[in-house]
């Protein structure tokens, strides 16, 4: 009995740290399909690992890399906006980002 209650406080925890995570983009998380079939894994192994035949740390093991995935997520798309969202720099902006400046063209 003491494993179970272990083993369910990790996998609250976990689950607490994906639904942070999925916070961060969207508002309403509990209606999200991905955090309900998180929620149900977390139910069934509250029971016990060994019933199941699992590996004993599984729940902890599938939520450690569920977040670390929507971490890896996040951190992608905010360099994807930070370095490509703009489009194509101008020969100017260009200059200015590695500190050069262009010579100025006298008007004919």
């Amino acid at each position: 009995m003491a494993t179970s209650t272990i083993t369910y406080s990790k996998g609250l925890k976990t689950l607490r740290a994906i639904s942070h995570q999925l916070r961060i983009n969207k508002n309403n998380v509990r209606a999200m399909p991905v955090m309900e079939n998180f929620v149900s894994i977390v139910r069934k192994h509250d029971v016990t690992d060994r019933r199941l035949c699992r590996a004993p740390e599984e729940l902890q093991f599938i939520g450690t890399c569920y977040q670390t995935y929507l971490e890896s997520n996040q951190q992608y798309g905010e360099l994807y906006r930070k370095h490509f969202g703009k489009g194509e720099k101008t020969i100017e902006e260009a200059a200015r980002t590695v500190g050069l400046k262009l010579p100025e063209v006298p008007e004919i």
